[in-house]
């Protein structure tokens, strides 16, 4: 449904798929007839309440996805979660001016 509506997709990479499974979510997409897709990595999983990147992958979702933009989201991979808090923090600290 999102791809027959012909706008522009950003599509975020959920923390547990790999950089290179990504090129299977591009291709349902140019099924659909939309070849506008933006892919935004924002961190994986490691352990428990930890984001982590790996830049590595950038490369290897834009080569999946047959050259589609790359974007980062810096401010979900440093969000800090609390496993008994209502909302995540952040770590303003690793942000560079």
């Amino acid at each position: 449904a999102m791809a027959k509506t012909g706008a522009v997709i950003n599509v975020k990479k959920p923390q547990f798929v790999s950089p290179g499974q990504m090129g299977n979510i591009v291709d349902k997409f140019h099924e659909g007839g939309n070849d506008k897709v933006i892919l935004c990595d924002r961190g994986a999983n490691f352990g428990y309440d930890n984001l982590v990147v790996d830049m590595l992958g950038f490369s290897v979702m834009k080569k999946v996805s047959g050259n589609s933009p790359v974007i980062f989201d810096v401010t979900h991979a440093l969000q800090c979660r609390d496993p008994f808090g209502a909302a995540s923090g952040g770590r303003r600290g690793q942000v560079s001016d």
